[in-house]
Formats: C-alpha cells, structure tokens, sequence
C-alpha cells in the first residue's frame, strides 16, 4: 500500500511539473505570432487604434530584438531596443497591410516628428519576422560629407543584406516616399530631399552591415558604403 501511496504521489508530481511548464511553452510562443497586428488595419488603411499599446506589443518586440543600440539616450541611458520601437511609432502614422499578410506600421518620435520610423511584419511566418527601420539625424560635424540622414534597421531574424524580402524594400521605399510628400506638404521638403547617407543594418547577433542607400531602392546623397 505504501509502495502504491508513492506511485500515485509521483505521478502527481509528475503531472504538476507538466501543467506548470506548458503555460510557459504557450506564452513564448504567443509572444512570437503576430497574426493579431493585422486587426489594427482598417479596410481603407486607417490604423484601428495604438498598436504599440497593445498588450502584445511589447513581448513581441521583447521576442524580436535581441540587439543593443547605440544611438538613442533618454537621460544619459540607451533606450532596450523594444521600448524604441515604442518611441519611434510614438506618434502613429497608421498601419498597412500588404497581401493579407504583410503589416507596416509608421509614425514618428513625439516632439520631434522629423524623426521617423517603421516597423515591418510578415505576420505569415512563425515566429514573425520583423524589421524595425528608424530615421538618425547626422550632423555636418561629423565624419560624414554633410548633413542629411542615417538609417537604422533591426531584423529579427538573420538576413543576407544582398538579399531583403521583396516585399518589404517595396514598405520601405514607399515609406520615404510617402515621408518626401508629407514634408512638401509640411513646407519642410529639406529634411527629406536630402535622401540618406548611409544605412546601418544591424543583425540579431549584433553584426553591422554598412550599406549604401541604393541597396536599399532608397533615394541616397553621398556615401562610401556597400553597394
């Protein structure tokens, strides 16, 4: 009887440590999908709402980006690379969905809105695959032949920088387009006419790649980068 006692007892236990480690398995995995983001569409385009409120936005972009930065300070500090994504869309300029499957949403830093940002899903894939795209402003100071702007992307997964997915140069690409418009319209067409220095694509591991705007389909002023 003692030996039958301690049989079920360890099934018990058994069954405890399983019940408990299967909540945790379903969270990383629900952190990863990113199917739910396409809600945020409307049928003509208009966003529904703050994305980035979302309660699953952050443990998505926490499940994405790994990597440092090294270009924004709040209060001396560089911001976690998934609380930025937050401030570069901190200002929403809506959200797009591509092929019922692609999602691109864009907005800009509050109080400094010549500061952009994008942030690209392939909401088809899991876990989803992302790229965060944000605008840096380089001063004529530095070791760069003028003023003009830099980009930064993150992508979740690794990438060959020869070969970006199709659909998402096509995002990006629209997105300076549609920035080049809003800035005409703005009376600020300067910031944008520029084009972009250089890009700096940051891997999961960490690893930079310096690319020239033209890899990218990017309208470009003058860099040394790779073509």
């Amino acid at each position: 009887m003692k030996s039958h006692r301690l049989q079920l007892a360890t099934l018990a236990l058994a069954s405890a440590a399983a019940g408990m480690a299967q909540p945790r398995a379903t969270a990383a995995s629900a952190a990863s999908d990113a199917v739910w983001t396409r809600s945020y569409v409307g049928s003509y385009g208009a966003s529904k709402g703050d994305i980035k409120w979302d309660r699953r936005f952050l443990p998505l972009m926490r499940s994405s980006f790994p990597q440092h930065q090294w270009f924004w300070r709040d209060h001396g500090t560089f911001t976690p690379l998934p609380q930025l994504v937050q401030v570069y869309l901190g200002v929403p300029g809506g959200v797009r969905l591509d092929d019922n499957r692609y999602v691109t949403a864009v907005g800009c830093v509050p109080h400094a809105c010549t500061t952009r940002g994008m942030l690209w899903i392939d909401t088809g894939t899991h876990p989803a695959k992302l790229i965060f795209v944000a605008e840096d402003f380089v001063d004529s100071n530095l070791a760069y032949k003028g003023p003009g702007n830099l980009l930064w992307i993150f992508s979740s997964s690794q990438l060959n920088w020869q070969n970006f997915p199709s659909q998402f140069l096509s995002s990006l690409q629209q997105w300076q387009s549609d920035l080049m418009a809003s800035d005409r319209k703005d009376g600020e067409a300067w910031i944008s006419e520029k084009g972009f220095l250089l890009a700096n694509f940051v891997e999961p591991t960490g690893q930079i790649d310096v690319l020239a705007p033209s890899v990218l389909g990017l309208k470009p002023t003058s860099t040394g980068a790779k073509q």
